[in-house]
């Protein structure tokens, strides 16, 4: 009797990842609380795109791969740390989380976390999930979907700043001068020093 043996290819761990993303990203969403004026629509269907777009690219890779290469870790290594930042950012984000941009009458500015360490985590992991697909696909027309990304994150960005600018006033202002947008690394050397100074050794040293 002959036994058959299914072999196992990259692309199958690349399915079950995606799928576990997805799965872990409707159960921390499905709780979204309704209301609230929506816009950005054009804008949200344009993050869809790039990333349909360059998962494609990957997966089209991936189907013909043998064996994992070095672009298939370093690029599946960055798509999973970015999609952990995602689900922090969506647990922590909680009700307030919308894929358009709405501000709800009892909205609230969240400032602790990983919103402490950069204004805009949700676009910067979108951002770094897609070049880790991107890297995967080894295809260089990857590039154009990710550029047109950056476009679109830094106009949401701004989008999202002004109506967050409009709702909370100086305390919103103040939270943006004092957090960067999307420069994670700096956000964390920021968080760092300021633990620093505000520990009891640095009081003593001074």
């Amino acid at each position: 009797m002959t036994e058959q043996y299914i072999k196992f290819k990259p692309v199958h761990l690349f399915f079950f990842l995606i799928a576990i993303r997805f799965f872990v990203q409707y159960i921390l969403t499905r709780r979204i609380k309704k209301g609230g004026h929506k816009s950005a629509y054009f804008n949200t269907a344009m993050l869809s795109a790039c990333y349909i777009t360059t998962l494609i690219l990957a997966i089209y890779t991936l189907w013909h791969e043998k064996g994992i290469d070095i672009f298939c870790i370093i690029g599946i290594v960055m798509m999973e740390v970015f999609v952990f930042l995602r689900m922090i950012s969506l647990h922590q984000l909680g009700e307030y989380f919308s894929y358009e941009v709405r501000i709800l009458k009892d909205h609230k500015l969240i400032t602790t976390g990983i919103y402490g360490i950069v204004r805009h985590p949700l676009h910067l992991a979108f951002w770094g999930e897609v070049c880790g697909m991107g890297i995967i696909s080894k295809n260089p027309f990857a590039i154009i979907p990710i550029l047109i990304l950056t476009a679109v994150i830094l106009l949401r960005d701004k989008i999202e700043d002004d109506k967050l600018e409009r709702k909370f006033g100086r305390e919103f202002l103040d939270y943006r001068k004092r957090i960067p947008g999307l420069n994670i690394i700096r956000g964390i050397l920021q968080k760092l020093n300021i633990h620093h100074k505000d520990s009891p050794q640095s009081h003593r040293e001074e």
